[in-house]
């Protein structure tokens, strides 16, 4: 019985949410069917958790004969009242929206001295909240909208320049929008290889263009406009350098989200000039990343992701920030979800020891956690690979290799990139390991063939991970001229 959409909404009610439902259930304002409260006293009951259909029938109906369609109806009933519930509880927690709709309903039944202090308290609202994002310019002209109907119905266009407001924020919010949507579709063009009609985006630069300066001014198009042109030409960095100048200015600008949005253009490019080369770029990501961490924007719920926190950790070792890293992987592990801690912990504390050549700990560590997801089993995995390559510990690496094998083949949950790039990584490392043990002595022109040969393999094989790692250890394989 336990399955749909109501009981998924149920279990996304937190302990407070449950108790303001159960209030708006028993309140005879929304709800007057006694049949539907006793179904969800029945819901709430722990114990109950296991009932069947019949079971609930028998409870709520005593006495009567099994009839599935008023269970049926009770559970859409319910439905029906929780999503009321969450949508007037999205609705309350918007004051200017809630103002605008009471100023309509005070110019709809003509009570214009209730209508000043409510249109007073809008423009109070609209300019306390600080925020001046694209929602503000909406609610603007959802506010100049009303009172541009109202006194064109009075007769009082003369005195009145809502109309002249309420045009100007419809532009600002429209170009602020499309900017933003123009945006998100230009990057995920080069993620995805999609396809997107972007009307009006030629004449909306243009636009914004030819009197920029004014434009600037609205940090949500002068943001937005400067991303746009930054996804366009990449090879301008001054564009960059803007981005996240204007960033630090516009914290109280915009809600969190949308601004952790706007700061992760910036980390694409730093990622994408990284990819092609440009390697004083991670230590621009890695001031974003203090930036993010800093000001709490990091999170996108309560819990830092642990994709997040691996890259954050990769790229500050990958700049030699050791001790920096060691003191975030500690102090952060409590922000991870609980499910994923222990996993993200374990590894990300691993590829610390492993970068700062304490091998030992790093296997320690490696060794003592039993991993649950598989795509820290396969970094962990190619991390234990490595180290023993590097230590030349040939039982041990041997081992590893046949049981990595066995992984690789077995696993169902492995896709088929990840199944390819690990086994590459797999089967070269191998070669290179053969060439670095079994041939120490043979410092001859086969020898270095061999070692040319394989090196010219891998550098063709697009397919594969820790491709960098591996050449290098390739390539330290070539004797002294």
């Amino acid at each position: 019985m336990y399955t749909g959409k109501l009981f998924l909404w149920m279990d996304s009610l937190g302990k407070a949410e449950k108790a303001r439902f159960r209030e708006f259930v028993h309140s005879p304002f929304f709800n007057k069917n006694e049949d539907t409260i006793r179904f969800l006293d029945l819901l709430n009951k722990d114990t109950e958790k296991k009932l069947d259909k019949n079971k609930v029938f028998a409870k709520l109906f005593p006495g009567q004969k099994f009839d599935a369609r008023k269970i049926t109806d009770q559970v859409y009933y319910l439905t029906r009242l929780l999503e009321e519930f969450l949508a007037l509880q999205q609705f309350r927690g918007n004051n200017v929206l809630q103002k605008i709709n009471l100023l309509s309903e005070t110019l709809d039944r003509n009570i214009e001295k209730a209508a000043l202090p409510v249109a007073r308290d809008i423009e109070k609202e609209l300019g306390d909240t600080g925020y001046r994002d694209n929602d503000h310019f909406y609610f603007e002209y959802l506010y100049q909208n009303k009172l541009d109907k109202y006194f064109l119905g009075k007769g009082k266009v003369e005195r009145d320049e809502s109309l002249q407001k309420k045009t100007d924020s419809l532009d600002m919010f429209y170009i602020s929008a499309k900017l933003r949507d123009c945006c998100e579709m230009l990057n995920r063009t080069q993620i995805i290889q999609s396809e997107y009609r972007m009307e009006m985006l030629q004449h909306i630069s243009e636009y914004i263009s030819g009197q920029i300066e004014e434009f600037e001014k609205y940090p949500a198009i002068g943001i937005y406009y400067t991303i746009l042109l930054m996804l366009q030409e990449p090879e301008d960095e001054s564009r960059f350098l803007k981005l996240v100048e204007m960033l630090a200015q516009s914290h109280k600008l915009f809600p969190a989200l949308e601004l952790r949005d706007m700061y992760i253009y910036a980390q694409n490019y730093c990622i994408r000039k990284i990819n092609a080369g440009v390697n004083e770029y991670y230590r621009k990501l890695f001031e974003i990343n203090q930036k993010l961490l800093e000001t709490d924007l990091i999170y996108t719920s309560k819990y830092l992701s642990e994709r997040d926190y691996k890259n954050i950790v990769s790229i500050a070792l990958r700049l030699g920030e050791h001790r920096w890293t060691l003191d975030f992987i500690e102090n952060y592990k409590t922000k991870l979800s609980p499910e994923h801690r222990q996993n993200a912990y374990a590894y990300n504390l691993a590829n610390y020891y492993y970068e700062t050549k304490d091998h030992r700990k790093a296997i320690r560590q490696l060794s003592g956690v039993e991993f649950t997801d598989v795509y820290y089993n396969l970094d962990a995995k190619s991390m234990l690979l490595k180290i023993y390559f590097e230590q030349e510990e040939e039982e041990a690496f041997f081992a590893l290799c046949a049981s990595f094998k066995i992984y690789l083949t077995r696993n169902k949950l492995i896709n088929e990139q990840n199944h390819t790039v690990y086994n590459n990584l797999l089967g070269f490392t191998k070669k290179a390991f053969y060439l670095k043990t079994r041939l120490p002595y043979q410092r001859n022109k086969d020898y270095q063939k061999k070692i040319s040969l394989l090196k010219q393999k891998v550098e063709n094989t697009k397919n594969i991970v820790n491709s960098k790692w591996l050449l290098g250890q390739i390539e330290a394989l070539a004797p002294d001229p």
